[in-house]
């Protein structure tokens, strides 16, 4: 992966910088040539200063400051794309490429579709910030949970067509040479499981995991539709046990599956509709491997609206999950390891309330979750300032709990609670 970021990096640097006027970029926000090509630098620079209050004046604290940069390159018929992301804290580690780009890609545009190749991120599914069909970029949870699910994803290098199909069609046809599944704390306090004794993950860099996707969506009428298909692996590793004759952890694998999707979105009066259904058909349909995942379905559905005559906005989404010939009879099966309170099923409620005063320049958020099977919650108010069209200030909460039941996160990070103090300048 790091060889393919290094020759995309190249190849886009040496098209940027190849064009004229690049020299005065940060003159001007956009450059225009005789030629129509734009160049555009925009970005910001701030920090958060994090404080836990698990231990009182005594908690940890943490100051971040970060830069984020965004650089374009457009023509009539080629975008290129480069995002990179610097945190303060991490100059004091080894560094690799992928954890400054957060996308490197190409997008090369034809009268039938566009074709982008690169690191990047997809989002998939019609559900507001969260969806049950959206296999492509894997979620980063080494760090707990954020408000905004695209926060979490981490990029992937993948190639994908889009054909254009009518005046409201698209098929989008994509292919992933690599395969990485969730990325959680194996230390620290965002640690989910103390896996100390457990053997390292295979390499999944390699051509037996690559992985391929197609979705169709289309708008007719009032219903803006769509159907997924995805070939490729759960997002979750498992492990493989022996037994001496107490179970001993000897592999860590992961399950071939594939997901048959359909979404949907629609308004009725003042509220749009939202729905995902998938089904996981995995390696393990009969449920006969211990380290494998069973078939399972998955589903979401929601709804939001702002208020008439208000500017208070309401979501709220119900999604959840299934497991096929689930079997209570084992611990080390790893979908009731992965179980909550040992349910084959999961349902979570995930609703915000927003509102904004002040001539719009001050907003207020509390968005909260709740998952049934495990009593887990989780608490976000927020509340942001734009003092500047260029300079917003931002005060965030993070409440955690649960009961101590199965795989819960929200009892594993039940002393996390925190305030985050953000200030941001936009460029």
């Amino acid at each position: 992966m790091k060889k393919l970021l290094v020759l995309l990096l190249i190849l886009i640097s040496s098209l940027l910088f190849g064009q004229d006027g690049f020299g005065d970029i940060f003159d001007s926000e956009i450059i225009t040539d005789k030629s129509q090509n734009n160049i555009i630098l925009n970005g910001e620079i701030g920090f958060n200063y994090k404080l836990y209050l698990d231990d009182a004046w005594d908690s940890e604290q943490i100051f971040m400051p970060y830069t984020n940069l965004n650089l374009l390159f457009a023509s009539e018929i080629f975008e290129a794309k480069i995002e990179l992301n610097i945190e303060g804290n991490d100059l004091e580690k080894e560094l690799t490429i992928g954890d400054i780009v957060q996308e490197l890609s190409l997008r090369t545009f034809f009268s039938f579709g566009y074709l982008d190749l690169g690191l990047f991120k997809t989002e998939w599914g019609k559900g507001d910030g969260i969806h049950v069909i959206d296999p492509l970029n894997p979620l980063d949870q080494s760090n707990g949970i954020s408000s905004d699910i695209n926060e979490m994803k981490r990029s992937e290098i993948m190639a994908r067509m889009n054909f254009y199909l009518g005046d409201s069609g698209l098929l989008e046809l994509v292919y992933k040479p690599y395969y990485h599944p969730i990325e959680t704390d194996v230390t620290g306090r965002w640690m989910v499981k103390d896996f100390t004794g457990f053997p390292s993950p295979p390499d999944t860099e390699l051509p037996g995991f690559s992985q391929a996707a197609l979705r169709l969506t289309k708008t007719t009428g009032i219903f803006d539709i769509g159907a997924m298909y995805y070939y490729g692996y759960m997002t979750e590793p498992g492990v493989k046990f022996i037994f001496t004759p107490t179970p001993v952890p000897s592999e860590i694998t992961f399950t071939k599956a594939q997901l048959f999707g359909v979404e949907a979105v629609w308004p009725l009066g003042p509220f749009p509709f939202r729905s995902e259904l998938g089904y996981w058909l995995t390696e393990d349909h009969e449920g006969a491997e211990l380290y494998l995942y069973n078939d399972r379905a998955v589903w979401l559905a929601g709804f939001d609206i702002m208020i008439p005559g208000t500017s208070i906005f309401v979501s709220i989404q119900e999604f959840g999950s299934y497991v096929f010939n689930f079997d209570t009879s084992n611990p080390v099966d790893m979908d009731l390891a992965m179980s909550y309170n040992n349910n084959a099923m999961t349902n979570t409620v995930i609703a915000a309330v927003e509102s904004s005063f002040y001539h719009d320049s001050m907003k207020i958020r509390l968005a909260g979750l709740y998952l049934f099977e495990a009593n887990g919650y989780m608490i976000l108010p927020t509340y942001t300032w734009n003092i500047e069209d260029d300079l917003e200030l931002s005060v965030k909460g993070q409440i955690f709990g649960g009961d101590d039941e199965g795989s819960n996160p929200y009892y594993a990070w039940r002393n996390n609670d925190s305030v985050t103090i953000g200030l941001k300048y936009f460029f």
